[in-house]
């Protein structure tokens, strides 16, 4: 296994309900390419946001209260694209339309437990974790796009799931989720 170091504290996930047809799908394309990648399964999500420094009670409580505040209803969020980035936990990903939803919830997230930060939301769904070489990106990009199934699908978002992400990627863990509306 490569050895994967976590992300601090919590990460807030967002998906396609598990077990339907999309789920599926971006799991199946996640497991195709962990065996060239040496790194654990994980589930097909879009991060909110990472590295939340709270307990996973209090993370639930807190996300709750915003959701009740902000009336926030469950939502969807279209993929757009396969891209490549040079980040281990970003290798290849389908990018998510920056829908005002999807943009405004992840702002009162921020501004919930993170200080303004340089660094903008870019929504996206992981399908490849790794050190992988640009060639063999750009071969699983075409790969992907050849199969089809993805660009242009629909994520219908309607719970924030709560994770343990320290440590390697094979210990992370689901810890809590919040139902929206």
């Amino acid at each position: 296994m490569v050895s994967s170091h976590g992300i601090p504290g919590l990460s807030l996930w967002i998906g396609p309900p598990k077990g339907t047809a999309l789920d599926n799908k971006l799991n199946a394309t996640i497991s195709k390419y962990i065996s060239e990648t040496g790194v654990a399964q994980w589930g097909a999500h879009i991060t909110l946001l990472g590295s939340v420094i709270d307990s996973p009670e209090q993370a639930a409580a807190r996300i709750a209260d915003v959701v009740k505040i902000n009336n926030i209803k469950p939502f969807s969020v279209r993929l757009v694209d396969v891209v490549t980035k040079d980040l281990f936990f970003q290798s290849v990903v389908a990018k998510a339309e920056e829908t005002p939803e999807l943009m405004s919830f992840n702002n009162l997230l921020r501004n919930l437990y993170a200080p303004p930060s340089s660094e903008n939301y870019w929504p996206h769904l992981s399908l490849v974790y790794g050190n992988v070489d640009a060639a063999r990106k750009a071969e699983i990009v075409r790969e992907i796009l050849d199969e089809g199934g993805i660009v242009d699908e629909i994520v219908k978002v309607g719970v924030v799931e709560i994770w343990n992400t320290e440590g390697e990627l094979a210990d992370w863990k689901k810890v809590g989720s919040v139902i929206l509306g």
